[in-house]
């Protein structure tokens, strides 16, 4: 959507929308380094990873390169900052994969660029920047070591991190083996890994793959690989040509090739992080395709007319508001169910009891397949359940609680607070299985939970309780030394709290029970 919106962008236009979209990159550089000044420690910024942060900063500093070799004299030194602003970045990430992406794109850019004569007084400064921005970054630290304190410094693929992204990967090959001609669908790697993730993987919380071509693969199918290896081809494609081009001197363009490396950088750190799952990184690889295939015509303009121009604004605008509503009404659902109280007026609604039923209620007709409206509908139902005392009206509204708590389930099985609030009212009225429409009980809800996130210790701990409750002491406990136990050390949602708690149980029953081998297993665990 960036390169369709600004693919007819004028040369002026172009390179003000790119340095608007500098400063939010320069925010997020200079959050980073006021972290590092503080800490001296390596930074990672807003950004949770500190190598994906590397290739925003990678991304932004290669822009402002071809905005400085090309920019007028007028603004070359604010750029020059940036470049300053985005180096120091880089270096404060103290990422492996950084580093590397940065110095041999740096490289690169100077043997091939140098050999553009009009642009070649105006490489000098560059590099006294990044030597000004290397030499302040390592000082201020004290050295790599220092600044990663006691984290893994080496590029061998024997450390722990280079072996738990291996582990990672097998794991998102795994998914896709389930799902191989669409995939599981975006954005569900975190969902779908704890049900491959092995006992080695110690060290992450699973949120991504850590190579986005693998994770497209798993999520997407064939059909997004090829996307992307298509976009990845036609780039390499470019490089190559322009390449040979400045290096023969048959052009003295340099922005185009600077442009790929720009974007290049962001597609090689994709091989090991998660930057194409960044919105910020989204947006500027659109504007930056936008620029290149503008410059290089890969594109050719023509006009169109239209011949009923009032009916193509109107379903314009229709589709637009039907489109655009969708995510504002979920961000409602999101507001009100999830009590983040973020939307000013939205955050009101829930005060009133009644208000905020009429308000679920229109929500739950309009986006029925939305599992946080069902949710809000079940709990509503079940509220009213628990303060009625007519017979005939509490079977009507357990029913009606039971079959929207289903349909949430169906809808987004992997939320388990759903499955255990279900399987706690179902367990309670165990009446509600002989009812039409109802078919999940109490234990295959916890069950299924405990299936398809094996790596939560609390799906354990929630099926221990409800075959305690129902007299299967013995089964309850050897759910929790047999398939809890090893997951003990895994990190989950609430990692410290469930661990104790799962560690004093089990140490209660083994003793209970004079189960030495337990004890052992346990000891050996902690």
């Amino acid at each position: 959507m960036v390169t369709f919106l600004s693919a007819d962008l004028s040369d002026k236009n172009w390179k003000l929308l790119a340095g608007l979209f500098a400063l939010t990159g320069a925010a997020s550089a200079l959050w980073g380094l006021g972290e590092f000044v503080v800490s001296r420690t390596q930074s990672n910024g807003p950004i949770i990873d500190p190598n994906t942060w590397a290739a925003i900063n990678n991304l932004f500093f290669f822009t402002c390169l071809a905005l400085y070799l090309t920019a007028s004299k007028r603004y070359r030194y604010v750029v020059l900052a940036g470049l300053f602003v985005f180096s120091a970045a880089v270096f404060a990430a103290f990422s492996r994969a950084g580093l590397l992406v940065f110095f041999a794109a740096l490289v690169f850019s100077l043997v091939i660029g140098i050999r553009a004569e009009k642009i070649r007084t105006r490489l000098l400064p560059v590099m006294v920047v990044v030597a000004i921005s290397f030499t302040l970054v390592h000082s201020l630290a004290g050295g790599w070591e220092e600044a990663r304190q006691g984290r893994e410094t080496g590029f061998s693929l024997d450390t722990g991190g280079w072996q738990s992204r291996v582990l990672q990967w097998q794991g998102a090959i795994e998914i896709y083996k389930d799902y191989p001609l669409f995939g599981s669908g975006l954005g569900t790697f975190k969902a779908h890994y704890p049900t491959v993730r092995t006992i080695e993987d110690l060290g992450t919380a699973g949120n991504f793959a850590h190579n986005d071509y693998v994770q497209m693969l798993s999520e997407g199918g064939p059909l997004l690989v090829l996307f992307v290896g298509a976009f990845v081809s036609l780039l390499v494609y470019g490089l190559i040509v322009q390449s040979f081009r400045l290096a023969w001197r048959q052009s003295e363009d340099v922005e185009p090739f600077l442009l790929i490396i720009a974007m290049g950088t962001a597609l090689v750190h994709a091989l090991m992080n998660f930057p194409l799952y960044q919105i910020q990184i989204q947006m500027m690889l659109g504007l930056l395709f936008a620029r290149y295939i503008g410059l290089t015509g890969l594109i050719r303009w023509r006009r169109t007319t239209i011949r009923s121009p009032r009916l193509t604004r109107g379903a314009i605008v229709f589709g637009s508001i039907v489109i655009g509503a969708m995510p504002v009404l979920d961000a409602v659902s999101t507001d009100l169910v999830l009590n983040h109280k973020r939307i000013p007026i939205v955050s009101r609604i829930g005060d009133n009891f009644y208000t905020y039923r009429d308000t679920i209620l229109f929500l739950r007709s309009v986006r029925s397949d939305n599992w946080m409206n069902r949710h809000a509908m079940s709990t509503i139902y079940r509220q009213t359940f628990d303060e009625q005392d007519d017979p005939a009206v509490r079977r009507g509204l357990a029913i009606a609680a039971a079959i929207e708590c289903q349909e949430a389930i169906r809808l987004n099985p992997f939320i388990l607070g759903i499955r255990s609030y279900c399987a706690e009212f179902l367990a309670q009225n165990s009446w509600l299985q002989d009812v039409e429409g109802i078919d999940v009980t109490a234990e295959g809800l916890l069950r299924d939970g405990v299936e398809i996130a094996p790596v939560d210790i609390e799906s354990y701990l929630e099926l221990a309780d409800f075959l305690k409750s129902v007299g299967r002491e013995q089964e309850a406990y050897r759910i929790l030394v047999d398939e809890a136990l090893p997951y003990i050390n895994l990190k989950h949602g609430n990692y410290h709290e469930k661990r104790y708690e799962l560690s004093l149980r089990v140490l209660r029953g083994a003793r209970a029970r004079n189960d030495e081998s337990a004890l052992e297993r346990l000891m050996g665990l902690l």
